[in-house]
């Protein structure tokens, strides 16, 4: 937690406020926090009620214009929000830029991109948000016009941890998206934040995914084939996650699941290969 006020404090841009939620933290959470002493800072706790009643907790006690995201094991770079403001100000209608971000592995190594794995679009990306290979925007990534959540509404609280990908879906149909093409933050890969939630998050993501398919039905007929790999993609993404921490079994099983979801296997079987690689 240290670390990721730091980064957003260490920020070139600096006409910002930074709002801390602690969600019923019982370690030296609280500590750390009120050791800063910056004006902008603004601390509240809470109860444990899950990251998208958090968030929407924040956005309601936020005052400015621009939301950008950050959970307390990323870090940002010093460059992250003027970089992106500047995109702001080029494109009126954009509604959400991101960008690439840095991959931490367990030590802290730079082991690759998030575009390095997942090709980002701009745009109106509905479809490819939808039924692209997978979540093309990394979350410490996002910055969002206020505008976004006054016309689609806040994170659903339904969802655990793919809370992120059915908000920005609501969003990509109402607002064009846009991205720096550089890294600007670092987002850590470790087993902790992944592995004991590996269930809950393929269960969301297939739900999302297929409770569109009722609302875009049209859009499910002309692309069967993505649909399919969508569903693979998912699986294929919890297998690298798993690659990334060493747990060789746990990733194979997971690319048997993909495999088995996929009515184009060598087109996901490239995909294995590279993510291998």
């Amino acid at each position: 937690i240290r670390q990721a006020i730091e980064s957003v404090l260490n920020q070139i841009f600096e006409d910002f406020e930074l709002i801390v939620i602690d969600d019923g933290s019982t370690d030296s959470s609280a500590r750390i926090i009120n050791s800063f002493s910056d004006s902008r800072v603004r601390y509240f706790y809470k109860g444990n009620e899950g990251l998208a009643s958090t968030r929407n907790f924040a956005l309601k006690e936020s005052r400015g214009e621009f939301i950008a995201l950050l959970d307390q094991d990323d870090i940002w770079l010093k460059n992250k929000l003027q970089k992106q403001l500047e995109l702001f100000e080029k494109e009126s209608e954009t509604g959400i830029v991101f960008s690439d971000s840095y991959i931490l592995d367990n030590e802290k190594r730079r082991a690759k991109t998030y575009f390095e794995c997942c090709r980002p679009n701009r745009g109106m990306v509905f479809e490819e948000l939808l039924l692209g290979y997978s979540n093309f925007i990394p979350l410490p990534t996002a910055m969002l016009r206020r505008q976004v959540f006054e016309k689609v509404g806040l994170f659903n609280t339904g969802y655990r941890l793919a809370e992120e990908w059915e908000l920005f879906l609501r969003a990509a149909r109402e607002f064009a998206f846009d991205y720096v093409d550089e890294p600007l933050a670092c987002y850590r890969i470790h087993d902790g934040n992944f592995s004991r939630n590996k269930d809950i998050y393929i269960k969301e993501t297939l739900e999302i995914l297929n409770s569109w398919k009722v609302v875009c039905g049209d859009l499910f007929d002309k692309n069967s084939d993505k649909y399919y790999l969508r569903q693979a993609g998912i699986y294929l993404e919890a297998a690298d996650f798993y690659a990334l921490n060493g747990k060789k079994v746990q990733a194979l099983t997971n690319i048997n699941l993909a495999l088995k979801n996929c009515r184009q296997p060598k087109t996901l079987l490239k995909k294995i290969v590279l993510s291998s690689l």
